[in-house]
């Protein structure tokens, strides 16, 4: 169990935070998983943890979603709120008490939300120099490192080589934490017959090359354990890309799309 590092700063998930001791300016940290593992929900709730909860300044760039889905998915965390009913705006007189109660810690919280689509690197490194200038941002979540234009690369394996590079870099040119979202594409693993390691996943041989942790995230109940655990997703924490430091169980909420360190209720789906 790693003590906690000074100048650390920590994702909000006791778990994980035990293990990586929370993370240093200057590193390069990569959530991966393969699609529908909740990879966007988990990042979301990092920042959520960390901007909202601990103020401290963050970026947030949202290559997939709109400024407008983002800050509904926010809100449903924070406030605990299914996501959909705050979208059709019928909620009952507990979810409004909930929404009155929690709206404030949103309002003025140090988040800062970049949707530009097709952003190149150059873009990227640009707008956290702005972010890192203007509102002293200290950790930069980037979802997803696939959808930044790399400019006359098309290997797949050699773009995410390229953008984690430079995002390595700029991480310690500026001395903040970048948080990297990376798709995994299909690898070795079983479905139904066995859970995957990391090294099904070539992705891993080059991600452990930049990033000082890598967080595998994916969800037991496409493997085994389906009926008790469909609430699970388990991270699997490691600072070489090839080696497990260890496993965390966090709870996801479905309606809220919710990660927390609450113990996992085999009786509760997910629902709030």
């Amino acid at each position: 169990m790693e003590k906690k590092r000074k100048d650390a700063i920590r994702t909000g998930f006791s778990a994980i935070d035990d293990i990586t001791g929370g993370f240093k300016p200057s590193e390069l940290v990569v959530i991966a998983g393969r699609p529908g593992m909740r990879k966007n929900a988990f990042a979301i709730s990092i920042a959520k943890n960390i901007a909202v909860d601990e103020k401290i300044p963050t970026a947030f760039f949202t290559l997939e979603m709109s400024n407008t889905n983002f800050v509904n998915r926010l809100i449903s965390s924070v406030c605990k709120i299914n996501g959909s009913t705050i979208l059709n705006g019928q909620l009952n007189h507990e979810e409004w008490d909930k929404l009155y109660k929690n709206i404030n810690s949103l309002l003025d919280c140090p988040l800062y939300v970049d949707d530009s689509p097709k952003l190149t690197l150059g873009d990227v490194e640009n707008r956290i120099q702005k972010f890192v200038d203007e509102h002293g941002v200290k950790m930069v979540i980037i979802d997803y490192v696939g959808l930044i234009d790399v400019s006359n690369v098309r290997d797949r394996r050699k773009e995410l080589a390229v953008a984690l590079d430079a995002l390595k870099k700029t991480a310690v040119e500026m001395n903040i934490v970048i948080i990297a979202v990376v798709n995994l594409y299909y690898g070795e693993e079983m479905p139904e017959i066995r859970e995957p390691f990391l090294n099904d996943h070539d992705e891993f041989k080059t991600i452990g090359l930049y990033a000082d942790w890598s967080l595998f995230i994916y969800r037991p109940e496409l493997y085994r354990n389906r009926e008790t655990e469909s609430n699970t997703c388990r991270i699997v924490i490691s600072n070489d890309g090839e080696t497990p430091l260890g496993t965390v169980n966090l709870k996801y909420h479905w309606g809220t799309r919710r990660f927390d360190n609450t113990e996992i209720d085999p009786n509760n789906n997910g629902n709030e």
